[in-house]
């Protein structure tokens, strides 16, 4: 049986390609906490963000299927003098290893 539209273009990804977001925007002095509907934001809920150059908002959604993207509105928390210049920060991977699978995902 023959499947109908675009075939799916899927990039694989190993644990080496997720770097510490969280440790970035810290040490960029960025306040995240909240996102401009002044809802809670948290990092580990997010599935997609949409990076647009030149603009201060980012869009990211928390559930594939969700039709509006949030947003976030980055405020610096700092003064200029003490944050670390862009060109020097570097990215901290977000895992050492590969992660083990669960019990249950194993059973699968």
């Amino acid at each position: 049986m023959q499947r109908k539209g675009n075939k799916i273009d899927v990039k694989e990804m190993g644990f080496e390609s997720f770097y510490d977001l969280k440790t970035l925007f810290s040490a960029m002095g960025l306040n995240i906490a909240e996102n401009v509907d002044g809802n809670e934001f948290k990092i580990n809920e997010v599935k997609i963000f949409d990076f647009q150059k030149g603009s201060k908002l980012i869009r990211y959604k928390t559930s594939y299927g969700q039709a509006e993207w949030s947003s976030l509105n980055f405020k610096v928390k700092r003064r200029r003098s003490e944050l670390q210049d862009i060109k020097n920060l570097i990215l901290k991977k977000a895992y050492s290893k590969p992660l083990q699978l669960s019990e249950n995902k194993k059973g699968i």
